[in-house]
């Protein structure tokens, strides 16, 4: 079986979705993602072509190992969106492989992970949300994942969100159905861009959201784009689930970003079926403002390990939230006195993963 054999005809139109940012200097783009889809040298191409043939090696490999352990998984990202979005007009890149698997399972997972090619992880810590597993003999990296994103957040996501509906990719991967996608590339987004909304209202501009330091890449952006390009989307369901999780924030400012930097695709057209073209972004405390303003990279780039530290500006937002917000949280239709006294304690508990 070659890497051919997962590329389809009818290739997606890259350069109008990508339109005036093509015209940027490459470096603009660097750590976007976009330079080595877009390169036309055979020797980037067929190194490419290479790292996701090798991608798919070990995802197979190790999707064997969880199935001979009778563990649900679901690939995230990665190998499964190659032949799903990019067809034959690009190979997309990924530094790693993405899976999620329930909490109850992820020793068994560690140990699939263990026979496949990865070590186990150096740490696990309760209340994160996945692990990490270096490589022995394995191309790339593996995270097992147990949540879609941490806790620190006003979302009522499930844990096991998706594992009902997963489908089976075109390669062989099981993914989440093409709604679940959607709603999950949006909240991965905005978890790594999380200053993206107050930079929306302070009125930044173009270069922030696209310097290193804000968190964002363009690939991400360009998965959606493609995904709304692709889908006949049940938008009735994707609409059902973004309220009954409260995930309206992370879906609706991710769409604005696609339609911004992205305004060939249908986003904007997607924000309306959402019903999400009402919502308007926020501000944030004194703190999300101050970072946003400083735009620091040593505090902000999403592979630094002094990025979680940055984080800590969301905090306030999180512990005393706006009465609506925390009202969304909870599900009610108006809070009260002592809900807002009891917030901050569920917070920290919910963060810790109590």
């Amino acid at each position: 079986m070659t890497d051919s054999d997962f590329i389809p005809s009818g290739a997606p139109d890259l350069p109008r979705l990508l339109g005036a940012l093509l015209r940027l200097e490459p470096v603009a783009l660097a750590g976007h993602g976009v330079n080595t889809l877009l390169a036309e040298d055979d020797k980037t191409i067929t190194q490419s072509l290479l790292r996701h043939g090798a991608g798919l090696k070990a995802a197979f490999r190790l999707m064997g190992q969880l199935g001979d352990r009778g563990i649900p998984h679901i690939f995230l990202k990665g190998p499964t969106l190659q032949r799903l979005l990019y067809g034959e007009a690009a190979t997309r890149p990924y530094s790693d492989l993405d899976v999620l698997v329930q909490k109850e399972h992820l020793p068994e997972a560690i140990e699939a992970a263990t026979a496949s090619g990865w070590k186990p992880p150096e740490r696990i810590t309760p209340y994160h949300f996945h692990v990490t597993c270096a490589p022995t003999d394995a191309p790339l990296p593996l995270e097992l994942h147990t949540r879609w994103v941490d806790r620190a957040n006003l979302y009522r996501l499930p844990d096991d969100a998706g594992f009902d509906r997963v489908c089976l990719g075109d390669e062989g991967l099981p993914r989440f159905c093409d709604e679940d996608l959607l709603l999950y590339l949006c909240v991965h987004a905005h978890k790594h861009g999380f200053l993206n909304e107050t930079a929306f209202a302070l009125g930044q501009s173009a270069e922030w959201f696209l310097s290193p330091a804000s968190g964002n890449r363009l690939l991400w952006w360009l998965d959606i784009a493609l995904l709304l390009e692709r889908s006949d989307l049940d938008w009735k369901a994707c609409t059902a689930r973004i309220w009954r999780w409260n995930i309206i924030k992370p879906v609706a400012i991710t769409l604005r970003m696609v339609t911004r930097f992205l305004p060939a695709s249908k986003a904007r057209e997607a924000l309306a079926r959402l019903k999400l073209d009402t919502i308007h972004p926020k501000l944030g405390r004194k703190a999300m403002r101050r970072m946003v303003i400083r735009n620091n990279k040593r505090f902000m780039s999403p592979n630094a390990k002094t990025w979680r530290p940055g984080r800590m500006a969301e905090l306030p937002d999180l512990f005393f939230p706006l009465p609506d917000d925390l009202a969304a949280f909870l599900d009610k239709p108006a809070i009260t006195l002592g809900d807002r006294l009891a917030h901050p304690i569920h917070m920290a508990r919910r963060i810790f993963g109590k």
